[in-house]
């Protein structure tokens, strides 16, 4: 809401004045970069099992912040340069295009360093047999291998009708290619998150506070059986164990047969 808020007023003084308000120009683009770098590192966080299957990110928080700030720095730029491209000519597409260049990279990155994450924490909740988990992974990977498909379709067609010069032929559409369909899968997936990890009755099958011990189990390698061991009462009178000897227990003389 701050982010269309503060485009609202960037626009409407433009179509007053006819020139952009540097501040609220400025601001607004800080603004989108914020969300989108957010976005990005949200999604990271819920891919390696975040308040799920670990209690914190772990070693993975320093890599997760240091995309952050390397991802914000390159896409203000690159926006900033888009968005003063629609009203001064002089800059050029060439300083654009070379920007897409390593902010596509730290998008592949990200992509990589989820679907990497899934794939292990997919595997391990297979073999551990946490089929609520699984279930829920499963969905949450099939709705990013989605929103990646139609962020690639759009991505090559983009790219197509600006190397082909057919942007003005297609003026009507260009906002979808733009920035529409970035934020139309913004909203797909975090939907997603919201409906898949809200709270409810259910969500307690797979809250992280139910199975407290996932990670002490991952790190010494011990089994979720382990728990389900129950211990026999022994009905005796008898002391199973005398003093001064541990390990062997006290024969009863009643009973005890000597050959």
């Amino acid at each position: 809401m701050i982010e269309n808020m503060i485009l609202y007023f960037d626009y409407a003084h433009f179509n007053a004045s006819g020139a952009r308000h540097e501040f609220v120009f400025v601001l607004g683009i800080i603004i989108t970069m914020i969300r989108r770098t957010i976005s990005r590192m949200l999604i990271m966080a819920v891919s390696i099992g975040f308040a799920i299957v670990r209690p914190d990110l772990g070693k993975n928080k320093k890599h997760i912040l240091n995309f952050g700030v390397v991802y914000f720095c390159l896409g203000l730029t690159q926006q900033i340069l888009i968005d003063l491209a629609k009203v001064h000519t002089g800059i050029g597409d060439r300083w654009r295009t070379l920007l897409s260049i390593p902010v596509a990279a730290a998008d592949s990155g990200c992509y990589w360093f989820i679907f990497i994450s899934l794939y292990h924490l997919i595997t391990m909740l297979r073999v551990r047999q946490q089929i609520v988990k699984l279930a829920v992974y499963k969905t949450f990977t099939k709705v990013l291998v989605f929103s990646l498909i139609c962020a690639t379709v759009f991505s090559v067609y983009h790219l197509y009708l600006t190397a082909s010069h057919q942007v003005i032929q297609h003026w009507k559409i260009w906002w979808l290619l733009d920035e529409g369909i970035w934020n139309i899968l913004f909203c797909v997936i975090f939907l997603a998150i919201c409906f898949l990890f809200r709270p409810s009755q259910s969500a307690k099958r797979y809250a992280y506070s139910q199975l407290s011990t996932d990670m002490a189990d991952d790190e010494y390698g011990l089994e979720d059986d382990i728990g389900n061991v129950e211990l026999q009462p022994v009905e005796t009178d008898e002391p199973l164990f005398a003093l001064g000897d541990d390990e062997e227990p006290v024969v009863d003389k009643k009973t005890a047969k000597v050959d």
